[in-house]
C-alpha cells in the first residue's frame, strides 16, 4: 500500500480557458502593436512572436508546476505571499519611474 502511485489529472476545461485567455491576449497585442512594429521595420509580427514565446514558457511552467508542486503548501504561505505582493506594489512609488502621470517598473 505504501508504494501506491498517485495519479495526477488535469482539469482540461481550466486548461482550455487559460489557453483561450492567452490566445485572446496575443490577438489583442497583435491588434494594438502590429502597425507600430511594421512601421519601425521590425515586422508586423515582432511583438506577437516575442510575447508568444513567453506565453508558451509560462504555459509549460504551469503544466510542470501543477504536476510537481503541492498546492497545499501555497495555502500555508498565503499571508506571506499577500504581504510580499502588496509590498511590491507599494515599492513602485519608491523605486519606480514616474512617467506621464504614473509610476512604472520599466522605462
Amino acid at each position: 500500500m505504501a508504494n501506491k502511485k498517485v495519479k495526477h489529472f488535469y482539469d482540461f476545461s481550466l486548461l482550455v480557458m487559460v489557453f483561450s485567455i492567452i490566445l485572446f491576449g496575443l490577438l489583442m497585442l497583435y491588434s494594438a502593436s502590429g502597425y507600430m512594429a511594421a512601421k519601425s521595420d521590425l515586422g508586423d509580427m515582432y511583438f506577437l512572436k516575442k510575447q508568444g514565446i513567453f506565453a508558451l514558457i509560462g504555459f509549460a511552467a504551469l503544466l510542470i508546476l501543477s504536476r510537481f508542486v503541492d498546492y497545499h503548501l501555497l495555502s500555508k504561505l498565503n499571508l506571506l505571499l499577500y504581504v510580499l505582493a502588496f509590498a511590491a506594489v507599494l515599492s513602485t512609488f519608491a523605486i519606480g519611474i514616474a512617467s506621464h502621470g504614473s509610476h512604472r517598473w520599466i522605462r
